[in-house]
């Protein structure tokens, strides 16, 4: 492996990836998109300015269909990805940038434009690099940077089954969760969303637990070279948010939608479904009108806050040790009662 550095001006960069030079792989960072408004905006006002920021790292091969030599992208895709929305006048400038709020490109001076596409940035150029060396350099590169999440050191440390389902997951559900405010957009930025979605994987693999993170390493671990069900475990997951679609319109910003009682309604909808066993029930569903009443009855009580109310067993598991495998337990009993009769 070599590795060289490198100063490219933004407008190269740009040009680079106008003729396909330059690609955004997404294999080794999430995918664009999440940074909030306020980090982009921050960002561009960085290179107006004239300030640095840190370098990013391409790793160079060779496209077999042209024998060229191309480049990815290992670090450095938000950054990227910002630069170019805003060249394209994507998105406005809001009170990050001091000097330059309310500004898209078009709207700068022809000065100003120029001074940005001329920016210089530097880049870790890596050369003749396996993808095993190139996989574990990110993962040394991410470890002495600012600490990660333990999300985030599972999606930089490993690379099988378990990690793409749960990306795969991610990329058609993430949008529900950051819609209903399931997750705050600060907890997708650092990988909470696939954190979720493997917990809910692990309902279907082993049953109801107290939120483990040790457990989720495992099944990283344990998923990493065969997952032999991993397209019924994805199927199940989908099928039950495209339930949820059919009810979250009505109950946007209750308490319905905070992200431990959407855990325990995956686990009363699965029971239902006779896709895990943990509780005795029908199969037989209310009418969703008649569901998205009895979430409304449970999240007036859980907002107020009702502990000797008939909902008792509901708000008392919900407002303290929530992610308890005893409180999840007693929020999921209650949920396949909302899910099969009328309160």
């Amino acid at each position: 492996m070599q590795i060289s550095v490198a100063q490219y001006t933004l407008y190269d960069v740009m040009l680079m990836l106008e003729r396909k030079e330059l690609i955004i792989n997404e294999n080794y960072q999430r995918a664009s998109g999440i940074w909030p408004d306020d980090a982009r905006s921050y960002f561009i006002d960085t290179i107006l300015e004239g300030y640095l920021f840190p370098r990013i790292y391409l790793y160079q091969t060779l496209n077999k269909k042209t024998n060229r030599p191309i480049k990815e992208l290992v670090d450095g895709q938000q950054r990227i990805t910002t630069i170019r929305d805003f060249i394209n006048n994507k998105f406005i400038l809001n009170s990050s940038s001091k000097n330059f709020q309310g500004l898209k490109f078009e709207d700068l001076t022809e000065e100003q434009q120029n001074k940005f596409r001329l920016y210089l940035i530097e880049t870790t150029l890596i050369l003749n690099a396996g993808r095993n060396e190139l996989f574990e350099l990110f993962r040394r590169m991410n470890a002495y940077t600012s600490p990660l999440t333990k999300s985030e050191l599972r999606h930089s440390i490993y690379q099988g089954e378990f990690k793409w389902l749960v990306i795969e997951l991610a990329d058609e559900i993430t949008p529900i969760l950051e819609e209903y405010k399931i997750l705050t957009v600060k907890q997708i930025a650092r990988m909470a969303d696939t954190e979720f979605l493997a917990e809910l994987i692990l309902v279907l693999d082993v049953g109801i637990t107290s939120r483990n993170l040790s457990a989720i390493d495992k099944l990283y671990k344990k998923f990493n070279d065969e997952f032999e069900n991993k397209n019924l475990y994805k199927s199940i997951v989908i099928e039950f948010f495209d339930f949820l679609n059919l009810i979250l319109p009505e109950l946007k910003n209750t308490y319905i939608v905070k992200s431990y009682v959407i855990y325990s309604l995956f686990c009363a909808y699965v029971c239902k479904k006779n896709y895990i066993t943990e509780f005795s029930c029908t199969t037989t569903f209310l009418s969703t009108d008649k569901i998205i009443d009895n979430l409304k009855k449970l999240s007036s009580a859980h907002e107020l806050g009702e502990e000797d109310g008939i909902y008792s067993k509901y708000v008392k598991s919900s407002l303290t040790s929530t992610v308890s495998i005893s409180h999840r337990k007693q929020r999921t009993e209650v949920l396949i009662q909302a899910l099969e009769e009328s309160f």
